[in-house]
């Protein structure tokens, strides 16, 4: 569930939404009040409980399907994974217990027994999924005029009544039926929707008698189900009983599959802005994958007789009039029409000649050995919310070509991954991360994290490894978010190792010297350390530097810092936030974000080889504007941006060829700028 999709529901107006599943879903709402806020925003939540739901489009009836586990063995296995939460392995067999030393959890302990309280009584319940029968009213026939006057008919009032199906008499005394001037009602079709999560819910699936009113068992084909969309994982739809169960329904209906194997393209404006920026420079901004050729994956194990279809975005499929499946408005790319919007752009082809001059007359630093790694991914680089452009942050670090650390963690950081790298290299990356790093708790900064996750567990059981736990660096209080969501809805601590960000706080760290050599062992660096910054309460920035190197820093969100400043002294590599634009430099300090040359200024003070920016307001969504103070030593990030210390002196050389190439962008910034300077100006009256 996206639960951040309410923080824009709710910036929109919406009053109030009501969401339909299991029981206690709402409670997700509860448990993210720590950082989410939707004082404004109404939640009502229905489950089969309440009986069907009625609406003026449709009736939904809720089915309920059950795992076979039972609550013993669930609670069983979650007792198990409570004996080894928050275990750091000291490299020697042996192991200590973080709330042994770790103050954050000293100040989770008194939580401890309502947790394992509330976890025995969500265990109380059953396991359950929800599938829906949905069944649209009926429509009732419209009047034929033609039959009407045909008939005698008067305009008035007795057209209304032959139309809500009465038979009336005429003045004349004749009688006129409905039936003789109305079309037929149309009777409603019916959907379902159903998510089967794992082969334990198959059983129950497959028993329920209730789909049997909808399958060949029908006692009209008024009744049959015209379409089932499967959120089914494809591996249990090739379980032989749910195979079974498909066959059950009518030859004429329509399943729609779409589960995380479906295909991945999404949106035209991520890949249009990335094969324009590819203009520039093929291998700082490499073309997306399309992952099409997940197909065979979706319907992998499924009869040939079944109608099941792959689901694709922008997909329709019309219950009525019943015209089905409408694939019009599929996303289909066109790279030769965004490379030729590109090149239409004023001075942009010059641009492009010049750069390429630069670079072939450019020392040829590509080829330099050891001087590719630590390789930098950015997978978001705005702030807030996610635009088309700019997904909301997250920095992949890859050490090694075997060992890679998450810097932040916003939604849709698995998404963005895939699309990067494809599916099969991207569950490779995703097995390989081997720390994520939360800055602070704000939602944009780690509510893709419990996504992650998961994928990455899932990366290990499809390739038949056990799965490392992650190190997770990150503040301290993320454990009662994490916790109330392993105890509600499906068990997450295993995943993880937590190392409360205070503990690793620079010249000043807690951690024990044996943990610590062992995790900076575990992630191949020499040195690792958190920075305390200036922006909400426990935010924090870090340094890393790795075994062959120099050290990188990632200020996380902060107003300019001295403690960062003297952490990071003579780094290789400063990632730093610039939200704002100079002129916004009040609103970055009432909102303790930095401005672009505030953020410059600190890489000059901490005396840094390079500083790239990111963390863009969404205001700036395809490019910032650019100030005197970019000099050669500062790179502008994108989505979708790969570099790595021998490409970072090409990123200066870009910015003439990105002002041409969103010249439109730039020049309304400039020219709001610019009002706002005037209204500024503007004598006060009083």
């Amino acid at each position: 569930m996206n639960i951040s999709l309410s923080l824009t529901i709710q910036d929109i107006g919406v009053p109030e939404i009501t969401l339909h599943g299991p029981p206690n879903i709402e409670e997700i709402y509860d448990m993210t009040k720590g950082f989410m806020v939707t004082k404004n925003l109404q939640i009502v939540s229905r489950n089969h409980k309440h009986g069907s739901f009625t609406d003026n489009c449709m009736t939904v009836h809720y089915v309920p399907i059950y795992s076979s586990v039972t609550a013993s063995s669930r609670k069983t296995d979650m007792e198990n994974s409570y004996d080894n939460d928050h275990v750091i392995s000291l490299g020697d067999g042996s192991s200590h217990q973080q709330n042994n030393y770790c103050e954050s959890l000293d100040s989770v302990n008194p939580e401890q027994v309502k947790k394992r309280q509330k976890t025995e009584a969500v265990l109380e319940n059953e396991d359950i999924s929800v599938a829906y029968i949905c069944k649209l009213h009926n429509k009732a026939g419209t009047l034929i005029l033609e039959k009407c006057v045909e008939h005698g008919v008067p305009a008035g009032p007795l057209l209304g009544e032959l139309k809500k199906g009465n038979n009336v008499t005429l003045p004349n005394g004749k009688v006129v039926k409905s039936t003789d001037v109305v079309t037929p009602e149309e009777i409603g079709p019916v959907f379902i929707v159903v998510e089967c999560p794992s082969e334990h819910f198959v059983d129950s699936l497959v028993n329920n008698k209730e789909f049997q009113a909808h399958q060949v068992t029908a006692s009209s084909d008024e009744n049959l189900a015209m379409l089932v969309v499967h959120f089914t994982p494809s591996d249990v739809m090739a379980h032989p009983k749910y195979q079974d169960w498909l066959l059950k329904f009518s030859g004429s209906c329509i399943h729609l599959v779409l589960n995380s194997s479906s295909p991945s393209l999404s949106s035209i404006a991520v890949h249009r802005v990335q094969h324009m920026l590819n203009i520039l420079h093929p291998e700082i901004f490499s073309l997306l994958k399309q992952n099409s050729d997940v197909t065979s994956s979706v319907m992998n194990g499924i009869e040939h007789s079944v109608l099941a279809i792959p689901a694709e975005s922008l997909m329709k499929f019309y219950l009525r009039p019943r015209k089905g499946l409408d694939r019009e408005n599929v996303i289909q790319l066109d790279a030769s029409s965004y490379v030729q919007e590109a090149y239409n752009s004023p001075g942009l082809e010059e641009c492009v000649k010049e750069l390429a001059t630069k670079l072939n007359h450019f020392p040829n630093v590509n080829k330099q050995e050891g001087n590719e790694y630590p390789e930098v991914v950015f997978l978001g680089t705005g702030s807030s919310i996610p635009s088309k452009v700019r997904n909301v942050t997250s920095i992949l670090v890859n050490i090694s070509p075997q060992k890679s650390i998450l810097l932040d963690c916003g939604e849709g950081t698995r998404g963005q991954i895939l699309r990067y790298y494809g599916i099969e290299e991207g569950n490779s990356i995703l097995r390989q991360i081997s720390c994520i790093f939360v800055s602070h708790l704000h939602a944009d900064h780690h509510l893709g994290l419990i996504e992650v996750l998961k994928a990455r567990n899932l990366a290990f059981i499809q390739q038949g490894e056990r799965n490392s736990p992650v190190d997770l660096l990150a503040p301290k209080q993320i454990i009662h978010w994490l916790q109330n969501y392993h105890s509600r809805y499906e068990p997450v601590l295993h995943l993880f190792r937590l190392v409360p960000n205070f503990l690793l706080t620079h010249n000043n760290g807690t951690l024990p010297k044996e943990v610590y050599q062992d995790l900076i062992n575990r992630l191949n660096l020499q040195e690792l350390s958190t920075v305390p910054v200036k922006h909400c309460k426990s935010a924090f920035g870090v340094t890393l530097t790795p075994v062959s190197g120099k050290k990188l820093v990632y200020s996380g969100d902060t107003m300019p810092c001295e403690g960062l400043i003297e952490a990071g002294l003579d780094c290789g590599l400063l990632i730093h936030e610039a939200t704002m634009e100079d002129e916004l430099e009040e609103e970055a300090k009432i909102k303790t974000h930095s401005t672009t040359s505030q953020a410059i200024k600190v890489g000059a003070n901490m005396r840094a080889d390079f500083t790239l920016l990111t963390h863009f307001s969404q205001r700036y969504a395809k490019v910032p504007l650019f100030n005197d103070n970019f000099h050669n030593t500062v790179g502008c990030a994108f989505d979708n941006m790969k570099v790595r210390p021998c490409d970072l002196p090409i990123l200066p050389l870009l910015l003439p060829s990105l002002k041409c190439l969103f010249h439109e962008h730039y020049e309304e910034m400039q020219e709001k700028t610019a009002k706002r300077q005037r209204r500024n100006r503007a004598p006060q009256t009083p």
